[in-house]
């Protein structure tokens, strides 16, 4: 249905570091991470990897109540977080970040 030229492009990154922050206000920022929907463990504007602790080929999937999908290929690894916990308690990119290397080092231990 979908091809796999398709897929390899979609979760790779779409809006480039260097571009200027549009809306500041929203509090959201993709620059060096987003595209096509799924959030890359690209470099930040900052130089930094969104989420440092998982392996570059990481990304994911951001949905509504802290319902998180993140796809690990290096790990060959699917991770699925549900929670209906936002109005309780943000998820950051730095949790996920040291989530995701605990994770990793659990299964390579």
């Amino acid at each position: 249905m979908v091809s796999a030229a398709w897929i390899e492009e979609s979760v790779r990154v779409q809006v480039p570091a260097t571009m200027p922050l549009a809306h500041p206000e929203s509090g959201l920022d993709g620059r060096g991470t987003y595209g096509y929907h799924w959030w890359a463990n690209g470099v930040l504007a900052s130089g930094e990897r969104k989420w440092p602790d998982a392996p570059p080929g990481t990304y994911s999937r951001s949905g509504y109540n802290n319902n998180d999908l993140f796809v690990i290929p290096e790990r060959n690894m699917v991770v699925v977080r549900l929670g209906l916990d936002q109005e309780e308690f943000m998820i950051t990119d730095g949790i996920y970040s040291r989530f995701l290397g605990m994770i990793g080092a659990a299964v390579t231990d």
